[in-house]
């Protein structure tokens, strides 16, 4: 198996640049997951130099999905599916990351029922907490 971070992201996620907001996976287990995203130019949804509510709400998203979609992928040996947000709560903002700051995003398992997982994700770059929200995610079936 290769290191978290030499997996490349075309095997977990869907999107593509520029819609694509998680660079590398950090750390995986059921429970948690990190993953890592440099704001850069030329990524959407930016606003100015600062990445939108709207880009940090789909990089949480996105950080769920690779959580998904390394099980999916790696411990179900199936290809991942499409996923979709469900409901979002608890989503706060105590500011948005400007472009070239790292951020590193933790996924914690609440629940996961059948293809729906209830995850809590909070955004930090470096030891600053910036966001957070709790996001309901499911999987397409195939």
């Amino acid at each position: 198996m290769k290191p978290f971070e030499d997996i490349d992201m075309d095997l977990l996620l869907p999107q593509q640049p520029p819609f694509r907001f998680v660079d590398v996976l950090d750390s995986y287990s059921q429970e948690n997951t990190v993953v890592h995203f440099t704001v850069g130019t030329g990524h959407m949804l930016m606003d100015g130099e600062e990445l939108s509510a709207a880009g940090l709400l789909e990089h949480m998203a996105q950080a769920c999905a690779v959580r998904t979609g390394y099980y999916t992928r790696f411990v179900l040996h199936l290809p991942p599916g499409i996923g979709y947000i469900g409901q979002v709560k608890k989503y706060s903002i105590s500011r948005l990351p400007r472009r070239g700051e790292k951020l590193t995003t933790t996924v914690l398992l609440v629940q996961d029922f059948f293809n729906v997982s209830m995850t809590d994700v909070q955004v930090r770059v470096g030891e600053e907490l910036i966001a957070s929200a709790s996001l309901k995610t499911a999987q397409a079936s195939k």
